[in-house]
């Protein structure tokens, strides 16, 4: 799974900084903080999570991070997943090999039993053969409710 364009919206983002104008609340004032960036990065649209959420309540998922998050290491990916209270259980990052994702991803796959799998991001750097796994997020308002549909037809495919 990516982040930014999954779960970080440019369309929350423009609504928050919005607010804050109209609001004149400056980035020092404690109301600023119920939305600003936290120690980990920034703060992820809560729609997106609602959906990821109805997602893994349906098929009980595991997160592979592919994004570029995952940099990070995956110590400090479980730890902002459990700190945030995010669906699901971060269990790997794929690696980091500077070159295209979908590479990187199959790499991960090849060294892992995995009885089922689905590819967000929004963008498009993947393998032919993972396309049927692939579902594009929107990078404006990212993991949409028929994405996450999506997402359950694809892992519940497997399990059928």
């Amino acid at each position: 799974m990516d982040i930014d364009g999954v779960l970080c919206t440019t369309a929350y983002w423009a609504i928050h900084r919005f607010i804050m104008l109209k609001l004149n609340i400056g980035p020092n004032d404690s109301r600023a903080q119920l939305t600003s960036p936290d120690e980990f990065g920034d703060l992820f649209d809560p729609i997106p999570v609602k959906n990821l959420s109805a997602v893994f309540l349906a098929t009980g998922f595991k997160i592979v991070i592919s994004s570029t998050w995952r940099t990070a290491g995956l110590e400090v990916m479980q730890t902002m997943w459990r700190l945030r209270g995010l669906p699901g259980e971060v269990i790997a990052v794929t690696p980091h090999l500077h070159i295209a994702r979908g590479k990187e991803i199959a790499a991960w796959l090849r060294l892992n039993e995995v009885e089922s799998y689905v590819i967000l991001d929004d963008n498009t750097d993947y393998l032919p053969e993972q396309r049927p796994y692939f579902i594009r997020t929107d990078s404006q308002y990212e993991l949409t409710y028929q994405d996450a549909e999506r997402c359950i037809k694809i892992l519940n495919s497997f399990t059928h």
